[in-house]
């Protein structure tokens, strides 16, 4: 039994050695930022905004990656008019680092469609204004959060020649207990073979 389990591991751990594609993907991406609440301690949502990120893909074999993402993004200024009249305002900037395994699960020559699983860490920085009452008036609280953070990503790109891609996708980040957010965005990479 234990020489079973020593070969399938053998084989398993020498597999991306042997398939190896070595293949390395280098990009930047841009696009379309929104928040949804999921518990978190702010009163208001904020508004959507813009996400900018840098990423590289690491072809294991044909279709299997492995991707690192550096993200950063910001809320467009909210501001939020209470009953009383007066107005809030939120402001917002995420960073991101995370890394993880994707598959290809339809390729062609000129185009592939890919699903991505990343892990790791990320952080909230901002404030939040809010009113409380006509004595004590608009207090602002900083928002300061880092926690894991998990991303799954669907995307699809197209191949302009051999050495350049452009791509679109989107992207689902949720913040540890905090806070969650929807990126759509648009990709140029270059291919190192």
């Amino acid at each position: 039994m234990k020489k079973t389990i020593v070969i399938l591991l053998s084989a398993l751990l020498a597999l991306p050695v042997v398939a190896q594609k070595k293949s390395l993907e280098l990009g930047i991406y841009g696009g379309f930022q929104s928040y949804t609440k999921t518990g978190n301690p702010y009163d208001n949502s904020f508004s959507s905004g813009f996400g900018i990120g840098f990423h590289t893909k690491y072809y294991l074999c044909d279709q299997v990656f492995w991707a690192t993402e550096l993200f950063g993004a910001t809320d467009d200024g909210t501001e939020v008019r209470t009953k009383e009249g007066r107005i809030l305002s939120l402001h917002r900037q995420d960073y991101s680092l995370s890394t993880g395994i994707g598959f290809d699960y339809l390729s062609t020559d000129r185009l592939k469609l890919y699903l991505q699983l990343c892990a790791g860490i990320g952080t909230v920085q901002g404030y939040e204004d809010y009113f409380k009452s006509e004595a004590t008036g608009i207090n602002r609280v900083n928002i300061h959060h880092t926690a894991y953070i998990i991303a799954p990503t669907t995307g699809i790109d197209f191949y302009l020649n051999k050495q350049w891609k452009i791509g679109a996708g989107y992207t689902f980040r949720y913040l540890g207990d905090f806070d969650a957010s929807h990126s759509i965005f648009a990709r140029i990479s270059f291919v190192l073979n």
